[in-house]
């Protein structure tokens, strides 16, 4: 999967930058606790991956919230819509679902 960034955006990045999502409350100078990234390789962005502190988990073992979609696609396909913090039991889930079919745009 490909979501094509701004190319301003990408030109002040690293070659392997971490993308946070806009309502991530470290950008409001908030302390992090939580956040969702996109993950990109010269200005492509090649895996989405939740970050999220130990002591948020143990605080919030059942956590839930939507995943805002980027601006554009490279690829069709199947992109997360919402990301899940599930405890059960000793083991923590943390889980994507409500995946929704998305065109190259």
């Amino acid at each position: 999967m490909f979501i094509t960034l701004k190319p301003a955006l990408c030109r002040s990045l690293t070659p392997f930058p971490l993308i946070p999502d806009g309502t991530s409350p470290e950008l409001a100078k908030q302390t992090f606790t939580q956040t969702f990234i996109f993950g990109s390789y010269i200005g492509k962005v090649t895996f989405y991956e939740p970050m999220i502190t130990e002591a948020f988990i143990k605080a919030n073992p059942a956590f839930e919230r939507t995943i805002p979609p980027p601006s554009n696609f490279q690829s069709s396909g199947y992109y997360p819509t919402k990301m899940r913090i599930q405890k059960i039991m000793d083991v923590t889930n943390i889980i994507l679902e409500d995946f929704v079919y998305r065109t190259v745009s």
